[in-house]
């Protein structure tokens, strides 16, 4: 907690004091990792109650005003071109965040037609959502961009899983992180691949101990497909804090 602190306010002091904003973006990965960040910061689990698919902004007058935020977006929509779009709108520092933790994961995009699918996506994001992105990190130097690529996950879902999750293997991840490394060469986005190889432990320990599965216990250790539990969670999220602190 002391280094927690420490480096929130070496944070506010580099800024002058200056409010500094964190934002996690993208689909239930990313919110974990919110919900986690602030369990940290607070030691509080009252968080974990919020509906899932809402945006929430939360600010800390005991750290210099500082603003954590996490905002549902799980498809490129309009939303999501927004939010860069009004990022990218000003030169305001104020007015966009310092560090924008950013991902989405690709049962949400990857349909039967795989190929076709990730050319369509690849596409989609080049021609509206990164020009954006690009001239947010122009106009704000001191903003980090951090894209969370995702982790591999469980081949089997168990027997009681509808179809659409079936659809998404290891393979199709692998493929899906490519084209997010294509989309970004050449830009100052960070590609965060530094958790893999914990939760690629993450899973053999599961399938060591023979667990059983239970599809529906959402981020539950070893009872789930798509998300790593919440203890492997939590260390990737104090992984992303270092990240954020090690310059500072």
């Amino acid at each position: 907690m002391e280094d927690f602190v420490w480096c929130l306010d070496s944070l506010s002091l580099k800024r002058k004091r200056r409010p500094i904003h964190i934002a996690f973006t993208g689909d239930s990965t990313v919110r974990q990792h919110f919900i986690s960040f602030q369990r940290i910061g607070s030691q509080s689990t009252v968080f974990a109650q919020y509906p899932f698919h809402e945006d929430r902004n939360l600010t800390s007058q005991v750290l210099d005003n500082l603003i954590v935020s996490f905002y549902w977006r799980n498809l490129i929509k309009e939303d999501l071109i927004a939010d860069f779009k009004r990022w990218a709108s000003t030169s305001d520092h104020n007015h966009a965040p310092d560090f924008i933790l950013l991902g989405i994961t690709a049962h949400h995009i990857v349909p039967n037609n795989v190929t076709k699918g990730l050319q369509e996506y690849e596409t989609l994001f080049v021609e509206n959502v990164l020009p954006f992105v690009n001239r947010s990190l122009t106009l704000h130097p001191q903003q980090k961009i951090v894209w969370l690529l995702q982790n591999p996950t469980m081949e089997y879902a168990g027997p009681s899983a509808d179809r659409k999750v079936r659809l998404i293997n290891p393979e199709k991840i692998v493929q899906y992180n490519s084209v997010i490394r294509r989309i970004f060469k050449g830009t100052r986005v960070v590609i965060w691949d530094a958790v893999g190889v914990l939760v690629e432990e993450y899973l053999r320990a599961c399938f060591l101990s023979k667990f059983h599965r239970k599809d529906k216990s959402w981020y539950a250790n070893c009872q789930d497909f798509i998300h790593p539990g919440y203890r492997a969670l939590s260390i990737s999220t104090q992984h992303i804090i270092n990240h954020i602190c090690n310059e500072y």
